[in-house]
C-alpha cells in the first residue's frame, strides 16, 4: 500500500532554489574583486620592475661603453650622461630616480684611484693608488661605476594590505672597467 503526501508550503520553500545563486554571488563577489585588484596591482609592479631593469641595463650599457674615455675632469658629464641614459630608457610617466656613483663616490673626489673591491651585500672598496694592481689571485684592481635605479607607482587598491599604498622597486648594477 502506498501512501501519497503531498507537500505543504514549507517543503516547497525548502526545495526552491531560484535564489541560491544570487546568494552564492553576494558571498564569493568580494573575494573575486580583491584577487583581481591584487593580480592588477602585481602585474603593475612586475611592469615597473621590468621597466626599471631596461633602464638600468641601458644606463649600464652606455657606461661599460664610454667609462674608459673618462677622466678626472669629464666624470661629471660622464655621471649626468649615465643618470639620463637611465632617466630615457625608462620610459615612465615618471621618470625614475637614478643615482651614479664613481669608484664609491657621488663625485670626482675618486676619479682617479683603482680600487680592490670585496664583500657580500655591502662592499668594501680599497684603493690601490693611481694605477692598477693585483688584489690577490689573478684579479686586478680597477674603476667602478655604481648604477642604482628607483621608481615607485601607486596600487589600484590603496588600503591593501599585502602591496599598500606605493610599490617601490630598485635595481643596482656595478659596472666594471680598466
Amino acid at each position: 500500500m502506498t501512501v501519497a503526501v503531498t507537500p505543504g508550503p514549507e517543503w516547497r520553500l525548502a526545495r526552491d532554489r531560484s535564489g541560491s545563486v544570487l546568494v552564492e554571488f553576494s558571498l564569493l563577489a568580494p573575494v573575486w574583486i580583491a584577487l583581481l585588484v591584487f593580480m592588477l596591482d602585481f602585474s603593475e609592479a612586475f611592469y615597473l620592475k621590468m621597466k626599471i631593469a631596461t633602464a638600468l641595463n641601458g644606463a649600464a650599457q652606455y657606461a661599460f661603453l664610454n667609462a674608459q674615455w673618462v677622466t678626472p675632469s669629464t666624470v661629471t658629464s660622464f655621471l649626468a650622461n649615465v643618470q639620463t641614459v637611465g632617466q630615457t630608457t625608462a620610459n615612465l610617466d615618471t621618470a625614475p630616480t637614478v643615482t651614479v656613483l664613481f669608484n664609491n663616490a657621488a663625485g670626482t673626489a675618486n676619479s682617479a684611484n683603482y680600487y680592490c673591491v670585496s664583500g657580500g651585500s655591502s662592499l668594501t672598496y680599497i684603493s690601490t693608488g693611481t694605477s692598477s694592481a693585483s688584489c690577490g689571485g689573478a684579479v686586478m684592481s680597477g674603476r667602478y661605476i655604481t648604477i642604482t635605479v628607483a621608481g615607485q607607482m601607486s596600487t589600484f587598491f590603496p588600503a591593501d594590505p599585502i602591496l599598500g599604498a606605493t610599490i617601490q622597486v630598485s635595481d643596482t648594477a656595478i659596472v666594471r672597467f680598466q
